[in-house]
């Protein structure tokens, strides 16, 4: 029998299922009270004000942009290297998906190669912490201070990380979490928004429930973008794995150091001295 190697290997057990098995015995398997625990926790975690779950990662960056009002014809600087995602919120919009070139050392976005695309149609910039490694937040945001132009991060691959021995998820207007089988901690299929922004997350959270405030009273153009407690209840036990699985997967990537810097011909992962915790969604 061949040795196979998952693409996703998710840590579930006992503890999600019985948290599944006690929503489905509440009969109140929609968006209710597991999504707002859910929220608090992520919340907690990361440290903002604000956290908004969403049924997928590309919902949440597709709200985002509704929330900002991008427009036809508006230029998104978004990363040549992130997956498709993160350009197709853009072109859903109808507007101009500005490709921007990444550091060859960390495959991230860098205040110059950004600067390089920057006109005056700019309206947003989606810069994305690829495989888990964050950008560089502090040097980034000279960019909001010189130009004015809005900057939120898809951060999809990185929770857990820490910048500045900060969690990944309170430097920019907003990031955006992904929650698939194949992230740090699942729901499923699943998403989340971090902000401290009030504004923007009450903006958020009437977009997310088909531009509803209050019940059946349309306000603004919506989408079905709410999360299930099911999901959430699977979320509810991973959040508390969430230490000991970005400890294991540390250990692991110092194990593939440790042997891969023997082998000339492999050029070991960049870690820049502002990670201060690698969530390591890749390797």
């Amino acid at each position: 029998m061949r040795n196979i190697i998952p693409v996703a290997n998710p840590k579930i057990d006992k503890k999600e299922a019985y948290q599944v098995y006690k929503t489905v015995l509440s009969k109140w398997i929609t968006m209710g009270s597991n999504v707002k625990k859910f929220e608090e926790k992520i919340k907690k975690y990361i440290g903002t004000n604000f956290a908004i779950a969403m049924n997928n990662g590309t919902s949440t960056l597709d709200a985002l942009l509704s929330a900002l009002n991008i427009k036809k014809d508006d230029e998104i600087i978004v990363p040549s290297f992130t997956y498709i995602s993160t350009a197709n919120v853009v072109l859903y919009k109808k507007a101009k998906l500005v490709l921007c070139d990444v550091d060859k050392n960390t495959f991230n976005l860098t205040l110059e190669e950004i600067k390089k695309k920057i006109t005056k149609k700019t309206k947003l910039i989606i810069t994305v912490d690829i495989k888990g490694l964050p950008i560089d937040y502090d040097e980034i945001k000279k960019i909001k201070k010189k130009y004015n132009i809005p900057i939120i991060c898809d951060s999809a691959e990185a929770f857990g990380s820490e910048y500045k021995n900060s969690k990944v998820g309170s430097q920019f207007l907003a990031h955006s979490f992904s929650f698939f089988a194949n992230k740090n901690i699942t729901t499923g299929e699943g998403g989340a928004i971090t902000t401290n922004n009030k504004k923007l997350y009450n903006k958020l959270k009437i977009i997310r429930n088909q531009g509803q405030e209050g019940r059946y009273n349309h306000t603004h153009l919506g989408n079905n973008y709410r999360m299930t407690d099911i999901n959430a209840s699977i979320g509810l036990a991973q959040i508390n794995k969430i230490n000991k699985i970005i400890k294991d997967k540390n250990l692991i990537a110092k194990r593939y150091n440790k042997y891969f810097s023997k082998i000339k011909e492999i050029e070991l992962p960049v870690l820049p001295k502002y990670v201060s915790q690698h969530s390591w969604y890749n390797y």
